[in-house]
């Protein structure tokens, strides 16, 4: 009988000892994968309110970028500026076609008139003061959002250069299609006075100042006009440049970050598989420990 009594309780003891390490294990990996799901959970939280204020800043920009972007559209094809040119100067991509080119923008500005003029010189403000600055920072979020593997960084300093490129002669093209509207009473004060100059006695007196002032302010006029020729292509090679580069860069960017999400993946399903043999290592341990007790 004490014999009897005496197994029993060893087994009892065996019993709950093997319980009890049951037990602990189950509460470990359970904390274990509490901990895991716990990590992943908040780093899906912080990363999902990044891009939630991210997208929030972008989607303000491009609303403001669209805003503008449909004003200036609204001023440079109203009548005044469709009925008397095709493009504004803006838009002359390939330069103009006459030797020497100032030709053909003087002749499209008087071709504006008066009201023409004046509507393609407030376009233009919109368009130096609101639209390029909005411009470039939209395009700078835009690729720090599409553009994010390391691999990729080096490319970075490239799109910077394209699009400060861009704005720089965006802006100086502006400057200087507001200074030929803004002076161009005055051209015509200096041409009419030329004119006039073939006509009376006074000839050698106007002649003297057109020699000194007028000779050197319409030949700076010419060779700003002249600089538009130029600048104008250029600003479209630059943000062609861009684009292509920033669409290439952003396919790129695309499959590579599918390529690493699945080897992602891979490695999370190896890291649960190591860590159930873990827990399954530590039960058959402790079993053991259980036995030789």
């Amino acid at each position: 009988m004490e014999r009897d009594t005496a197994r029993n309780m060893v087994r009892e003891d065996i019993i709950e000892s093997m319980v009890e390490s049951t037990a602990k294990s189950m509460v470990k990996d359970m904390e274990r994968e509490d901990t895991t799901e716990g990590m992943e959970r908040s780093m899906k939280i912080n990363s999902s309110e990044e891009e939630i204020i991210s997208w929030k800043k972008l989607s303000l920009l491009l609303f403001i970028y669209f805003t503008i972007l449909i004003i200036l559209q609204i001023v440079t094809n109203s009548k005044p500026i469709t009925t008397t040119i095709i493009y504004t100067f803006d838009l002359y991509n390939k330069g103009y076609s006459t030797n020497p080119p100032e030709i053909e923008i003087f002749t499209l500005i008087e071709k504006l008139g008066s009201e023409g003029r004046f509507l393609h010189l407030i376009g233009t403000f919109i368009d130096a003061f609101l639209f390029v600055p909005i411009y470039t920072i939209v395009h700078y979020l835009l690729w720090r959002k599409f553009i994010t593997k390391k691999e990729l960084q080096i490319f970075l300093p490239l799109l910077y250069f394209l699009i400060i490129l861009t704005s720089l002669f965006d802006t100086i093209e502006n400057f200087i299609i507001i200074l030929l509207l803004l002076t161009f009473p005055y051209l015509t004060a200096i041409f009419s006075a030329v004119n006039i100059s073939t006509t009376i006695s006074l000839k050698s007196i106007v002649d003297l100042i057109i020699e000194s002032d007028f000779n050197f302010a319409i030949n700076g006029i010419k060779y700003i006009a002249r600089m538009l020729h130029y600048v104008t292509p250029l600003k479209f090679y630059f943000l062609n440049g861009f684009f292509i580069c920033f669409i290439g860069l952003a396919i790129v960017n695309y499959i590579l970050e599918e390529s690493s999400s699945e080897v992602n993946n891979n490695n999370k399903g190896m890291i649960d598989n190591d860590q159930q043999e873990q827990g399954e290592q530590e039960r058959r341990d402790d079993n053991n420990k259980i036995k030789t007790d």
